[in-house]
């Protein structure tokens, strides 16, 4: 049985759903689902405002928080899940966390009775955000996509979109400097 072949959407139609993929965090496949009344693959979708900061802590706190907030009962069962070697990444006290590591430094959750590691490179946070997404259920590429926002205000597309959506637009930003 041959393999079967789809059409390939037209490069604007493809930016424009990258586009707005990115201003609404949800991965391009949830962004066509929900335009045809489907529900999203994922548990529960974030919002940019849950991930709003003036750096890659506090996104990183609204994150989790958000997370917590949507998927309690998720969050519990997982969470103690995501460490490292020897550190722990998250605790009901401080002290839980604090006494795991050198320099460990705890910072509470906020909405949430849990602390987590802080002092963490900006892409361990995105590790420990990726993982913890991913055990709660949510796919590879948009825990990817939230965990991006550690180092940025503007959400990557993960793996499968982003080089793609980065060729086209590089190819449409030289036809135009050409006109």
């Amino acid at each position: 049985m041959p393999t079967p072949t789809y059409p390939k959407l037209p490069n604007d139609v493809f930016l424009s759903l990258c586009e707005y993929s990115v201003l609404n965090l949800v991965s391009p496949s949830d962004a066509v689902r929900v335009s045809i009344g489907l529900e999203p693959k994922e548990p529960f979708l974030l919002t940019l405002d849950d991930a709003k900061g003036r750096d890659g802590i506090d996104r990183f706190l609204g994150i989790l928080s958000a997370l917590y907030k949507k998927g309690r009962r998720k969050f519990e069962a997982v969470a103690p899940t995501i460490h490292g070697n020897t550190r722990i990444y998250f605790g009901r006290t401080s002290a839980e966390v604090y006494g795991t590591g050198s320099s460990n430094t705890p910072k509470k959750i906020p909405g949430s009775d849990w602390y987590v590691s802080s002092n963490n490179s900006n892409s361990q946070k995105d590790t420990i955000i990726r993982n913890l997404m991913h055990a709660m259920g949510f796919s590879w590429d948009y825990s990817c996509m939230v965990s991006s926002l550690c180092y940025s205000n503007v959400p990557s597309l993960g793996f499968k979109y982003q080089p793609a959506y980065n060729a086209l637009k590089a190819d449409a930003t030289a036809r135009q400097s050409k006109q």
